[in-house]
């Protein structure tokens, strides 16, 4: 069986059984356990984006040339989520990053979105990742970028117009 087929199966499974115990809803403190890297801005102001990426995601890296300047101007604190929409490398990318930042502060933060993804691959970061990509499903996130705030505001795909729009950003 092919590594998409593994994991198509494994996602489905735990969807299976995460819907059971869940009954599809999901708070944002739950959600704030699938982070593997999260950037606080020194205006915080409550508001949380969480953003679905893929390591391999050319419309992700886009958007992760803007996303410091946006969460400095709106004050919204930037949670990343994995949602592995480009195969096994991403898959692999994913991990090791997992495996070699285990801290989520803004300093690895920034390795993350400078394509820093040194690491060594392990069994914490595999299961983050499978995990990330079970409660991606259970979201309805089908597509890289998605984001998701704790204000309501939502947008798949990368429009930065919309995507500054939303986090209230002239």
């Amino acid at each position: 069986m092919d590594f998409i087929k593994k994991i198509f199966l494994i996602s489905l499974f735990i969807l299976i059984i995460s819907t059971t115990k869940t009954a599809g809803a999901i708070t944002y403190s739950e959600l704030n356990r699938y982070v593997f890297a999260s950037y606080t801005p020194a205006n915080f102001s409550g508001k949380v984006l969480y953003i679905f990426e893929d390591p391999l995601c050319p419309y992700c890296h886009k958007l992760n040339e803007h996303i410091l300047k946006y969460s400095r101007e709106s004050g919204y604190k930037i949670n990343l989520i994995f949602k592995i929409v480009h195969g096994e490398r991403a898959f692999n990318y994913a991990v090791d990053y997992v495996c070699g930042h285990r801290i989520i502060d803004n300093a690895n933060f920034k390795k993350y979105i400078d394509l820093d993804y040194k690491g060594n691959y392990c069994p914490y970061g595999k299961d983050l990742v499978l995990y990330d990509i079970q409660i991606s499903n259970l979201l309805g996130v089908a597509i890289t970028p998605s984001l998701i705030s704790n204000t309501g505001f939502r947008e798949s795909g990368l429009s930065l117009r919309a995507i500054k729009r939303g986090l209230g950003i002239k």
